[in-house]
């Protein structure tokens, strides 16, 4: 069994490997992650504005870009997950296996919440600051991991500053 996103439905068949896909148990409430993705934008100065919209509209439009297909990307419109045509023009192929409708999209869909790590602010300094030097020292295993998150609790509690406005798409 190998945890992992969707973008490796793309080296895994091109690995010619038999495999199949489906979700993780559930404790409680079932939920996945979702946006998890690298950003893409238009910055705000461009002189090309116009130019750079229809750049950044293209590459995210599975009708033009294979990557969908492939099973590398998923659409960031909600018509693709919703409605049945939107669905079979990126997943209806080869690269996508019969249970991907049902483990992924339906899946994410209806259970999907955003990736916390879109969400903090201040994450990075966090991240860098004090979580990455924490699980380092939890992972060398030289102190218990009750005194490491003992300590450590109190340092990112201070440095939480809420949430980063997000915004149904």
């Amino acid at each position: 069994m190998v945890v992992d996103g969707h973008w490796a439905l793309l080296d895994m068949n091109e690995s010619k490997v038999d495999y199949g896909i489906g979700v993780l148990p559930k404790y409680g409430e079932p939920f996945t992650t979702s946006q998890v993705a690298g950003a893409s934008s238009v910055f705000a100065g461009t002189r090309h504005v116009e130019e750079a919209v229809e750049l950044f509209a293209f590459h995210i439009d599975p009708r033009y870009v294979d990557l969908y297909k492939q099973g590398l990307w998923m659409p960031q419109e909600k018509k693709y997950y919703e409605d049945q045509a939107a669905i079979d023009s990126w997943t209806k192929n080869d690269a996508h296996p019969p249970e991907f409708r049902t483990a992924v999209v339906d899946y994410g869909r209806d259970h999907g919440v955003p990736d916390l790590r879109n969400r903090v602010k201040n994450l990075s300094a966090i991240s860098s600051d004090v979580l990455t030097p924490a699980l380092q020292e939890l992972e060398s295993g030289k102190r218990p991991a009750a005194e490491i998150l003992k300590a450590v609790t109190p340092k990112i509690t201070g440095m939480l500053q809420g949430w980063q406005h997000t915004q149904e798409p």
